[in-house]
């Protein structure tokens, strides 16, 4: 055990150093396996899947079994006089390994160059004290690790969030001294100090354990005890308590499932920096809608419609029912003195109005509102297509919002299946037409620019479908594929300062707010629904609402809001649109994230 004097000089020495460039958390743990089948079989027992393997003399040479989209096992079959089976090493991820190399060769670590490893990603090894390898990696576009993001994530995964690794070691003092004066870990807390915090924010750990302990590996459930009920029905020998249940593979390791209720989200979606709460941002944005003036004077508009729904829906998961009053109160104005502001439902931007008598019926069950929404509802498939979609299809993105919010509203208010399967019917048309093969979307058919917010359109069109549509319905696999492939591609454009772009694959174009704020819904959305992988996409929609609220001005209006744009073929016409400040195209997204990081 390490005393607490030599912590004590030993976080000291820490401290003196350069900061400690952060680690994303643990990308794998490597195994030798006495029989790599068994060990294969074993693991994909508990749903991990594997992705690629590589092979000598036809053989299994190396297997990549996936824990989620950036964590993994890696199992090396035994062989004669190669190690015998147990722990390889445990390797950590970086975005910047060169500034990782660059702070370790300060520390006289000696650090070998950065290579390129097999699998297309970079490389950086060490070795600890006792001549263990450490080694870190930075995922690089192109490899096989990024090209595999959103596949083989099995449903029957046990867990998707690897919480720790606990390795044995000789000399736990040496060892640990090394960990935290030069790789920069830290103690966890004097009551454990041979467990070791990562740096950054994974608060993800690695345990020294002695030098006769079995290698081990801590994994993230939501319940314990159906997690042992799962396991057992597989065939898996399972030991444990309430709170953590531990199965052990073919070569002694042995593998636990502990509870963390809402860990991983509490991690992204909770402790927020002064200001940036939903809570407080929700707050400001919905009170400053219920006193600013009607968009249009001559009629309610779609961008009005969107900010009153989100408005709405976040009165009601803050509990403000004081705020919840107000909006219906200026609804109501609707339906006496302003009564001529109600748009007809004969375009897909009027039908969407629908949303908002809906939400407030889903709110008091009173049925003026229902059969107001209805009303909206029913209208846009009034002489449908001869192949079932509205009349008002038009095959622009914009729709796939449009459609999608009043009809799904109608069946949550209503139970009825029609509203819910027209409407999944319309995004699989629109799906199959209009999605590049990269996952994002043209503005129009014959406009070939991904413009942020035309596609933002489309992810919470979406994830607003996905929240309610049952699990068995025969075009949700088709609708749940779309949005993954689209959220892997946002992923991969989303810029260093947590914000997308008005034209999303330009990099030279303008961080534009209400685009981001579509996106972030979405990905928050799916994160809290187990349709995205939270290690993955929690840290971006996270980094992405903080960034959103830095655009919020000292009156609650968001700026850099592209204006109304129409479509046309010309780069410089999306590059130079003018940015608006208060505009309800951007209002509305702020609230539906909000909304979404308090469901």
């Amino acid at each position: 055990m390490i005393s607490r004097t030599a912590l004590a000089g030993i976080c000291c020495a820490a401290l003196a150093c350069a900061q400690t460039p952060p680690l994303s958390g643990i990308a794998h743990v490597a195994f030798r396996v006495a029989d790599i089948e068994a060990s294969r079989s074993f693991y994909q027992k508990l749903g991990f899947e594997q992705f690629f393997e590589f092979q000598r003399d036809g053989k299994t040479a190396e297997a990549f079994l996936k824990i989620n989209d950036r964590q993994f096992i890696e199992l090396y079959p035994g062989s004669e006089g190669s190690q015998p089976a147990g722990l390889m090493h445990v390797c950590y991820e970086s975005s910047d390994l060169e500034a990782v190399r660059a702070e370790y060769a300060k520390r006289d670590l000696n650090p070998p160059e950065v290579r390129k490893a097999g699998a297309g990603n970079l490389l950086l090894v060490l070795r600890d004290p006792e001549q263990q390898v450490v080694e870190y990696t930075q995922y690089m576009p192109g490899s096989r690790h990024t090209e595999d993001r959103g596949k083989h994530l099995g449903p029957d995964r046990i867990s998707a969030q690897l919480l720790s690794a606990a390795f044995p070691v000789k000399d736990a003092a040496a060892v640990g001294s090394w960990y935290i004066g030069k790789l920069g870990f830290e103690r966890k807390c004097a009551c454990e100090p041979d467990t070791l915090r990562i740096p950054g924010d994974s608060r993800q750990q690695v345990q020294l354990e002695p030098a006769a302990a079995k290698p081990a590996l801590s994994f993230e459930v939501p319940d314990v005890a159906r997690t042992a009920e799962e396991l057992r029905k597989r065939g898996l020998s399972v030991e444990g308590t309430a709170s953590r249940v531990a199965v052990t593979d073919p070569d002694g390791v042995v593998l636990t499932f502990v509870a963390s209720p809402g860990m991983a989200q509490q991690n992204y979606f909770s402790d927020w920096p002064a200001g940036t709460s939903p809570q407080d941002v929700g707050k400001r944005v919905a009170e400053h809608f219920v006193v600013s003036p009607h968009q249009n004077p001559q009629r309610i508009i779609y961008p009005e419609v969107c900010a009153w729904y989100g408005a709405l829906t976040f009165a009601q998961l803050s509990g403000d029912k004081d705020l919840t009053g107000k909006l219906i109160k200026r609804f109501d104005r609707l339906t006496g003195q302003e009564s001529g502001l109600v748009p007809r439902p004969t375009h897909v931007d009027f039908s969407v109005f629908g949303t908002v008598p809906l939400e407030i019926y889903l709110q008091t069950r009173e049925q003026k509102y229902l059969d107001l929404g209805k009303s909206f509802a029913d209208a846009e498939w009034e002489n449908p297509l001869p192949d079932g979609l509205t009349n008002q299809t038009r095959f622009w993105i914009d729709d796939m919002f449009m459609i999608t919010a009043v009809q799904i509203q109608a069946y949550r208010a209503t139970n009825d299946a029609r509203y819910l399967d027209r409407t999944a019917l319309e995004m699989a048309a629109y799906l199959d037409k209009l999605q590049q093969p990269n996952g994002l979307f043209y503005h129009a058919p014959d406009v070939p620019f991904y413009w942020g917010r035309g596609d933002g359109w489309v992810a919470v069109g979406m994830a607003e479908l996905l929240r309610s549509i049952p699990r068995d319905h025969p075009r949700r696999a088709r609708i749940l594929e779309g949005y993954r492939r689209m959220m892997k591609s946002l992923l991969d454009y989303q810029g260093q300062d947590g914000m997308w772009r008005q034209l999303i694959d330009r990099p030279e174009s303008w961080p534009e707010t209400s685009s981001t704020g579509m996106f972030t819904f979405a990905m928050i959305t799916g994160v809290k629904n187990g349709w995205l992988d939270g290690a993955v996409y929690g840290p971006a929609a996270r980094k992405a609402w903080i960034a959103l609220t830095g655009y919020i001005d000292q009156n609650a209006d968001v700026t850099s809001v592209c204006e109304g744009t129409n479509k046309k073929n010309d780069l410089d016409y999306y590059l130079f649109r003018r940015r608006r400040t208060g505009d309800m195209h951007g209002q509305a997204p702020v609230l539906w994230a909000a909304s979404a990081l308090l469901r």
